[in-house]
């Protein structure tokens, strides 16, 4: 499940994902993403991948209290 992908910012700030990740990630035309700028780098996310993550981070806040 871990790749890693060079990709390279064209014209119009475009970036392409490569087709082997897309269909990975079943990535469709018009797939909305969130790019977050993270203290450790950019991070590229599937708006449900983000709810998930969020959802993660909110129950182990509320497990820590």
């Amino acid at each position: 499940m871990n790749g890693t992908y060079a990709v390279t910012v064209g014209d119009r700030g475009r970036i392409v994902v490569p087709a082997e990740l897309r269909e990975r990630a079943n990535l469709q035309e018009g797939t909305p993403l969130v790019m977050l700028d993270a203290p450790g780098g950019i991070v590229l996310l599937t708006r449900d991948q983000l709810r998930e993550m969020v959802r993660e981070e909110l129950d182990a806040l509320r497990a820590g209290s």
